[in-house]
């Protein structure tokens, strides 16, 4: 038997979560065409490009201490704690790197091999709200519009190209930071 819900319990523990929530950085990386290049392919090669894909940029998220939240098949969430002004470097300089790594590594394959990702990053205020894993575990789940709008941004993005809301390009101007992404 299912316990009821208690709104008012629900509500009053995502108020006091997200009063206690750091500004954030949200980037959502995706493999461009995946679903294309799954179709044409058997299952095992399609699912070794998606493997390098994703663990590439893992990798790099990683490596300046962010977190890989999930992944979502052919595409991965992160997050960056932005919790000084120039720490909005951190998630920028990931985005550019994972950029610039997939580029150099496509020189040498043919057309419909390269691996091409596109980004959205968004700063703000997520809430770490529970929800349960596929065994019944229970998880943080990042949720709230910065999310929703860097999983946005990501969809619209092109090939090779990052976009960022306007929170993100303005932390990034007070913290002196020069930086664009390029289709």
């Amino acid at each position: 038997m299912a316990r009821p819900i208690d709104l008012e319990d629900i509500r009053a523990k995502v108020e006091e979560l997200y009063a206690s929530t750091e500004q954030t950085a949200v980037v959502f990386f995706d493999l461009v065409s995946a679903t294309a290049y799954k179709a044409d392919r058997e299952i095992v090669t399609s699912l070794v490009k998606v493997y390098r894909h994703n663990t590439l940029i893992a990798d790099r998220i990683r490596e300046r201490s962010g977190k890989v939240v999930k992944l979502l098949g052919d595409g991965l969430l992160g997050t960056f704690s932005v919790g000084k002004p120039d720490d909005i470097e951190v998630p920028l300089s990931v985005a550019r790197r994972v950029l610039r790594d997939f580029r150099e590594r496509n020189t040498e394959l043919p057309r419909k091999e390269k691996i091409l990702s596109r980004i959205g990053i968004c700063c703000g205020k997520v809430v770490d709200f529970a929800s349960f894993g596929p065994e019944g575990e229970v998880i943080a789940d990042p949720q709230g519009p910065v999310v929703d709008l860097a999983a946005r941004l990501c969809s619209i993005a092109a090939p090779e190209q990052a976009l960022c809301d306007e929170r993100t390009v303005t932390l990034a101007k007070e913290a002196g930071i020069g930086f664009s992404f390029g289709a």
